[in-house]
């Protein structure tokens, strides 16, 4: 899969660079936790105050994207950590440091929950779309 950067309310964000497109909704759609119910409360789309929605939309466009991969399945992942530190960082700007820190310790509390329950949804939805053509 090939990515190019892309701003976002002027934070460079990683995105596919061929197939992906921007929810045409405002304000952005709630996009974070895998479907519905326990999973929404579980998996917030703010961190501390900070909307990662632009972050889970474009991972959850990369494993739409994506080749049934290993090498894409972690593509994606290590460009949704990176989107949402690139989110963190300028949405926190020079503010009090401590959300700051929580902020980032969620994000990587997200990319553990992407990397490893993750991987069974990916490879899921590899199966159910079948070969590419």
């Amino acid at each position: 899969m090939q990515l190019i950067t892309q701003n976002y309310k002027n934070i460079p964000l990683i995105v596919p660079a061929v197939g992906f497109m921007w929810p045409q909704q405002t304000p952005f759609p709630s996009c974070c936790g895998a479907g519905n119910g326990i999973q929404e409360k579980v998996i917030p789309d703010y961190f501390y105050g900070v909307n990662v929605s632009p972050a889970c939309w474009i991972h959850d466009q990369m494993f739409t994207l994506a080749e049934p991969t290993w090498k894409d399945f972690y593509l994606s992942n290590d460009t949704f950590i990176h989107n949402l530190k690139q989110i963190i960082e300028h949405e926190s700007g020079n503010r009090v440091r401590v959300p700051k820190h929580l902020r980032i310790i969620r994000a990587y509390e997200y990319y553990a929950a992407v990397m490893l329950p993750g991987s069974i949804a990916f490879w899921a939805m590899k199966a159910k779309q079948g070969p590419k053509k």
